[in-house]
């Protein structure tokens, strides 16, 4: 006898559409990927080391981070938050950047890839049939904005002050796409403009005299 609504988990995860998974598995995928890179910027950009050159290396004994160790997340939990050659812990704060930055464009893609089209077509079907690619671009702006805003909380986390010209690049880099095209929307030049004028304004409680 099936008892309703509580079917095994594994029935329910069957349920999901396959191409819509593979589309979030994806977009976690690539998230976390930057995620990895945003950690790269917020740890080597205050000290003036090159974001291009230069593996990652273990901040204790300046052994190089082997490739397999450098998978987002997975790597972390591989090796049990410690360095491979020297046994020194890795702070858990790295995968946990990776995991949000993966989250967060995963969540954006569901909500702006996935969502039903005009047409009426919902999910991959929309992108397949070439009614959803607009929203693929509103959606890849809307992540970049994401992930800056998340490397600025970062900085912000650390002590560091993310330049005026950087924020003034962004405000700009959000603001004339929606004036351009209207499907982008106004939310991410607000969500911009807000977070630089919250950490303008925390910033100037904690170190003023």
């Amino acid at each position: 006898m099936v008892v309703m609504g509580k079917e095994p988990f594994l029935d329910r995860l069957a349920l999901l559409p396959v191409a819509e998974a593979v589309v979030l598995a994806f977009s976690f995928a690539f998230g976390a990927g930057v995620g990895s890179f945003l950690n790269v910027v917020v740890y080597r950009l205050p000290r003036g080391e090159s974001l291009v050159f230069g593996g990652s290396r273990c901040p204790r004994c300046q052994a190089p981070i082997r490739s397999r160790d450098n998978i987002p997340v997975i790597g972390w939990l591989a090796l049990t938050g410690r360095c491979r050659d020297c046994r020194a812990p890795i702070s858990a704060r790295y995968p946990l950047v990776e995991a949000v930055a993966g989250g967060l464009v995963a969540a954006i893609a569901a909500f702006e890839l996935l969502a039903r089209t005009p047409r009426g077509r919902s999910g991959i079907d929309g992108l397949l049939a070439g009614e959803s690619w607009g929203r693929l671009l509103v959606c890849l702006h809307h992540c970049w904005i994401a992930l800056t805003l998340l490397s600025w909380g970062l900085l912000e986390w650390d002590g560091h002050r993310p330049g005026w010209r950087w924020v003034f690049l962004t405000i700009l880099a959000a603001s004339i796409p929606a004036l351009i095209w209207p499907a982008v929307g106004w939310a991410p030049a607000v969500a911009t403009l807000s977070l630089a004028v919250v950490f303008r304004a925390v910033d100037f409680c904690i170190r003023r005299p």
